[in-house]
């Protein structure tokens, strides 16, 4: 499934990722663990952790929108939702930076409730392991076009 995403895809799906998971300003065990396991699935585990991505705060306008390809806009809001909930809370911080992640990714509110039913549905399933709960998503949201 993520050979249908660029390397620039799968790279914005993790920078959007860490933006979020930073955005209560502190990275918490389960953000870390999803965040881990997405960049397995995502083939960027050179990315982090270390000294990687996930291990700073980064900008969510550093995510780069126009260079993304159609089923990489929704696999980049589907991983910032599904990281916004790994912890169990939805921060109002993190309702704020999904808001503007779907301006800036230009989805209609039917995009956006549709990635996140998805995200919903696969992603908050405690008998899964993080990395399968991940894969689901991804599958779901770029095979299936979300």
């Amino acid at each position: 499934m993520t050979e249908q995403l660029s390397r620039t895809d799968r790279i914005a799906c993790l920078h959007a990722m860490s933006c979020l998971a930073w955005a209560d300003g502190r990275l918490h065990a389960d953000e870390l663990t999803a965040a881990r396991a997405a960049a397995r699935i995502l083939g960027l585990e050179e990315e982090q952790p270390g000294p990687g991505l996930i291990n700073r705060r980064p900008a969510m306008r550093r995510v780069p929108i126009h260079a993304l390809s159609p089923e990489g806009r929704r696999a980049v809001y589907a991983s910032a939702t599904w990281m916004a909930l790994a912890d169990g809370v939805l921060d109002w911080r993190e309702r704020e930076l999904l808001r503007t992640l779907q301006r800036r990714l230009e989805l209609d509110d039917a995009d956006r409730a549709r990635l996140e039913d998805v995200v919903y549905e696969r992603g908050t399933r405690l008998n899964v392991s993080w990395p399968e709960r991940y894969a689901e998503i991804l599958c779901e949201v770029v095979d299936g076009a979300g």
